[in-house]
């Protein structure tokens, strides 16, 4: 009687504690799926311009990253480039095209259509937005999207054959997100997952080539698909490794790329980064903000999207001069 006793002594805190564990398991839950349900409003917002939405959605004291738009910075700016949207481009229609959370904070990956008006030109947009929650609103949003992409197809910035593969573009299928990969595997777990993404980061601010080209190796799946319309170029993990090696580590010998943010959720890693370095070719200094998702399967990165602000890349580099904006 008295092991009897002592078992049940043991087990009973044991199982309170799972019981306690999964109550939280399954609040936390329940909390991230009520932000992607605020994100769906979200969508709402800008493909129908009802600014009570807004209100619904947004904490008052809500603050906007958007590089392309400095002046977007607060709900009433925010709200303002909703109206303007919806006066240039009537027929706006954005789709969500995936989505991860994981605590406080939601990915978004999208794809927008519209017409230009008055000149009547229609454009594809794609971005990649983390949004933050506190108090069941939405505080702070970070947004890039593909800005350089949006203007060459309404005419504001003609191809340049010579120039960066971003400038090249003219064809509508290099303004969208390339086909899906096929590969499947293993998810694996967020935790480990972050992991393997955070690898990668680490050897590219070693600036060490062979370093980086090892790790990529052991990361990448030989399948890998990537998706970034401004850099058209790079589709697999050969293009891939090239771009890093000629188009990054070569003409920004200093290059760092810290992590700004990382989430997880399933088989999905999303990454917010800052990439600083001093072009060799310019004699400057260049930032570069983005957001990336990475997919995982059976232990490797089998395919990833990206959204950055190449327009503002070009521009620091002298490549192009700055340029007014406000379009969408």
């Amino acid at each position: 009687m008295l092991k009897v006793r002592e078992t049940l002594s043991f087990l009973i805190p044991v199982i309170a504690l799972g019981v306690l564990l999964g109550f939280m398991a399954g609040c936390e839950k329940a909390k991230t799926e009520k932000n992607k349900a605020i994100i769906e409003r979200w969508l709402e917002l800008w493909n129908m311009g009802d600014l009570a939405i807004a209100d619904e959605i947004f904490a008052t004291d809500f603050v906007s990253h958007i590089p392309q738009f400095p002046n977007v910075n607060d709900l009433e700016s925010y709200k303002g480039e909703v109206i303007k949207t919806g006066t240039d481009v009537p027929d706006f229609h954005a789709i969500l095209e995936d989505m991860v959370a994981e605590g406080n904070k939601v990915a978004g990956r999208f794809t927008a259509t519209g017409t230009m008006q008055p000149a009547g030109v229609q454009y594809t947009n794609t971005w990649i937005t983390i949004f933050r929650f506190a108090g069941g609103k939405i505080v702070e949003q970070w947004w890039h999207f593909d800005m350089l992409g949006v203007l060459q197809q309404l005419g504001a910035m003609p191809p340049m054959p010579g120039g960066p593969p971003a400038m090249q573009r003219a064809a509508p299928e290099d303004f969208v997100w390339s086909a899906p990969s096929d590969a499947t595997g293993y998810p694996g777990d967020p935790e480990a997952n972050k992991a393997l993404v955070l690898r990668e980061f680490e050897a590219w601010n070693q600036g060490d080539l062979d370093a980086l080209m090892t790790v990529l190796d052991e990361i990448y799946a030989a399948e890998f698909v990537y998706h970034d319309p401004s850099r058209p170029h790079v589709i697999d993990l050969a293009s891939y490794k090239q771009w890093a090696a000629e188009e990054c580590l070569a003409p920004f010998p200093d290059l760092y790329m810290p992590v700004e943010d990382i989430i997880a959720e399933g088989d999905k890693v999303v990454v917010r980064w800052a990439f600083t370095g001093t072009s060799k070719a310019f004699g400057k200094q260049v930032t570069q903000t983005g957001t990336s998702i990475y997919r995982i399967a059976d232990g490797r990165i089998v395919e990833a999207w990206c959204a950055c602000d190449m327009l503002g890349t070009i521009q620091q580099m002298g490549v192009i001069p700055p340029i007014g904006q406000g379009e969408e």
